[in-house]
């Protein structure tokens, strides 16, 4: 199953679902496109822990074990975030 690039805004405070949860297998792509400021960065959590630090600009290509989900929370200011996945059967 292909899902198609999406844009999603990530606030600052707490943490809001990019992915509420990947049924099978997937291969997750994730960029930060755009921040308020070019010093503002998302923290990436993925089942519910903080895996990684994105600034603006940056992209990650993951492979993904099924249930999980994908969060991120911007700091600095409120970012816009890239994302598509693709499942695997």
């Amino acid at each position: 199953v292909a899902i198609d690039f999406l844009d999603n805004s990530v606030a600052t405070g707490s943490a809001q679902s990019i992915i509420a949860s990947n049924s099978a297998f997937s291969y997750v792509y994730l960029k930060v496109v755009s921040g308020a400021n070019t010093t503002d960065w998302v923290q990436i959590k993925l089942g519910g822990d903080a895996k990684l630090k994105m600034r603006v600009g940056e992209f990650a290509f993951l492979p993904l074990y099924s249930s999980q989900t994908v969060q991120g929370e911007a700091f600095g200011g409120a970012c816009v975030v890239e994302y598509g996945y693709w499942s695997i059967s």
